[in-house]
């Protein structure tokens, strides 16, 4: 397992202690080094507060943006949520429509699709459940789909066309809402904030040890709000970690309404 792997796996209160500890760390070894310049140095260092304003702006600026990208994939994955219940509620609709027996199975089968959806989309990070609920979709896809053929083949009309028309958005939905899920942040960018925040503290802790202030609570407070910022941005931006979460009560939503409908009958027969 890589150190990004274990980031995103780790409990976020906990990552979030780890990321504050390693960064008081910084800013002391900054803060030692700066002790040891100011003693070793006659003249001060007169651009050293600039560069250390500079760079602490800069990383404001990087983490407001990497926050604003994140709260862009949370709304992502909302979205294709969305649309993923909705298009099974309108297949299921046109399936129950439908007066042959073909159709009726496609509304029973829509029905244990969205089940698994919602178990995909519930399963924690890296637990068996997530591939048990995909390899249970790609069956569930491929006995709809069977239906569908064999429906299309004793009728071409607009209601049969039209059920094989919403179950292909269903299932391009079903794709986009896995895409948006599985997509987190790169764990390079991951990387780039981790040490780019810590040599900025660093740097405070520079600027602080040349002064010969340590600061220690105004230190602590910046720590803790960089800390939050950047547990808050892998919250947002990862699906099955911590508690932002999608919301998934869309699921038991539709499930509800599903059930609000009278019994699937069969398929009268020929008068």
């Amino acid at each position: 397992m890589t150190l990004t792997e274990g980031l995103e796996n780790s409990d976020l209160t906990l990552l979030g202690l780890i990321i504050m500890a390693g960064m008081m760390l910084a800013r002391e070894a900054g803060y030692r080094l700066g002790r040891w310049r100011a003693r070793h140095r006659e003249k001060p260092d007169d651009g050293l507060s600039v560069l250390v304003g500079s760079l602490l702006g800069l990383m404001s600026f990087v983490l407001a943006i990497n926050l604003s990208t994140s709260i862009t994939r949370f709304e992502d994955r909302r979205h294709a949520t969305l649309n993923e219940v909705t298009a099974i509620s309108t297949a299921w609709l046109q399936g129950r429509a439908v007066a042959e027996s073909e159709g009726q199975q496609i509304a029973r089968l829509l029905e244990r699709y969205l089940a698994e959806r919602r178990a995909f989309a519930d399963a924690p990070q890296g637990s068996p459940e997530v591939a048990a609920a995909a390899a249970a979709t790609s069956i569930l896809q491929a006995a709809i789909w069977t239906e569908v053929t064999a429906l299309l083949r004793a009728r071409t009309d607009p209601q049969t066309v039209g059920l094989s028309a919403a179950l292909t958005t269903t299932f391009d939905n079903t794709t986009a809402q896995v895409l948006a899920i599985e997509t987190g942040l790169p764990r390079r960018l991951v990387w780039l904030l981790v040490i780019a925040s810590a040599l900025a503290i660093s740097a405070l802790g520079l600027y602080l040890g040349v002064l010969g202030h340590p600061r220690l609570v105004l230190s602590l407070v910046i720590v803790t709000v960089w800390s939050g910022i950047m547990v808050l941005i892998l919250d947002v931006s990862t699906a099955r970690i911590g508690r932002l979460n999608t919301d998934l009560r869309l699921y038991d939503w539709t499930a509800e309404s599903f059930a609000a409908f009278p019994p699937i009958l069969a398929a009268p027969g020929p008068r």
